[in-house]
């Protein structure tokens, strides 16, 4: 009966092993290529900014706190186990991030721009990640109108693809200039996931150069 009993608590270790019920993976940091690509001083030391319309009105845009660089946004995650599809393993991890908003009070809008890493959780015993950037848009005043109750990015894009194996579906592919509002921007980042709502425009130099509310179709641009 010893005999057996030690064979079966081999047989789970064994089982645990293949198909932990959680997993932590180490924590994914943001490369210092990626960090130098954030285009929003650290230091706070740009605190405003003003972007301008077709016809020439000029709008105060301010960034209400210093970008931040941070490492947690604990995600939990049930995938399946790689080793035995009737499972699932739980996990767990930490990934780094940074951040910044930017407020136009006039126009109501909050644009949140930040960078983090993706791990690729379905093969979570791997090291397969990409680091990627986004941009939400959201207003203070009016918070809860449906408009941007739960709001998607309305822009995603990819700053290192490291060992990532695929394209991301939805992820922006950078344009080699665009002219908006009669200026000239190089290697812009344009909208593929919220066209219904915003279309916005960025890249690595400046940040947020530019975006258009669909509701009226006005288009503003960072001001030169």
């Amino acid at each position: 009966m010893e005999e057996i009993r030690i064979i079966e608590e081999e047989e789970e270790e064994e089982e645990d092993t293949l198909c932990p019920g959680s997993f932590t993976p180490e924590t994914f940091f943001l490369t210092d290529e990626t960090i130098a690509k954030f285009p929003y001083d650290l230091e706070g030391t740009i605190d405003s900014l003003y972007y301008v319309d077709s016809v020439g009105n000029t709008f105060l845009a301010v960034l209400p706190e210093n970008p931040t660089l941070r490492t947690g946004g604990i995600y939990p995650n049930t995938v399946t186990c790689v080793n035995d599809s009737t499972k699932e393993v739980s996990v767990i991890g930490e990934y780094q991030s940074i951040g910044t908003s930017i407020y136009i009070e006039e126009l109501d809008l909050r644009f949140t721009v930040g960078y983090r890493v993706r791990h690729d959780i379905e093969r979570y015993g791997e090291r397969i990640f990409c680091e990627n950037g986004r941009i939400y848009v959201s207003s203070i005043r009016d918070e809860r109108d449906p408009y941007f109750i739960l709001p998607i990015p309305q822009i995603v894009f990819i700053i290192n693809d490291n060992n990532w194996p695929n394209n991301i579906i939805g992820s922006s592919i950078p344009e080699a200039e665009v002219i908006l509002n009669g200026q000239s921007f190089f290697d812009v980042y344009m909208s593929s996931t919220g066209e219904d709502k915003f279309l916005i425009y960025y890249n690595f130099e400046l940040g947020l150069i530019g975006f258009m509310d669909q509701r009226d179709g006005v288009l503003y641009t960072l001001a030169g």
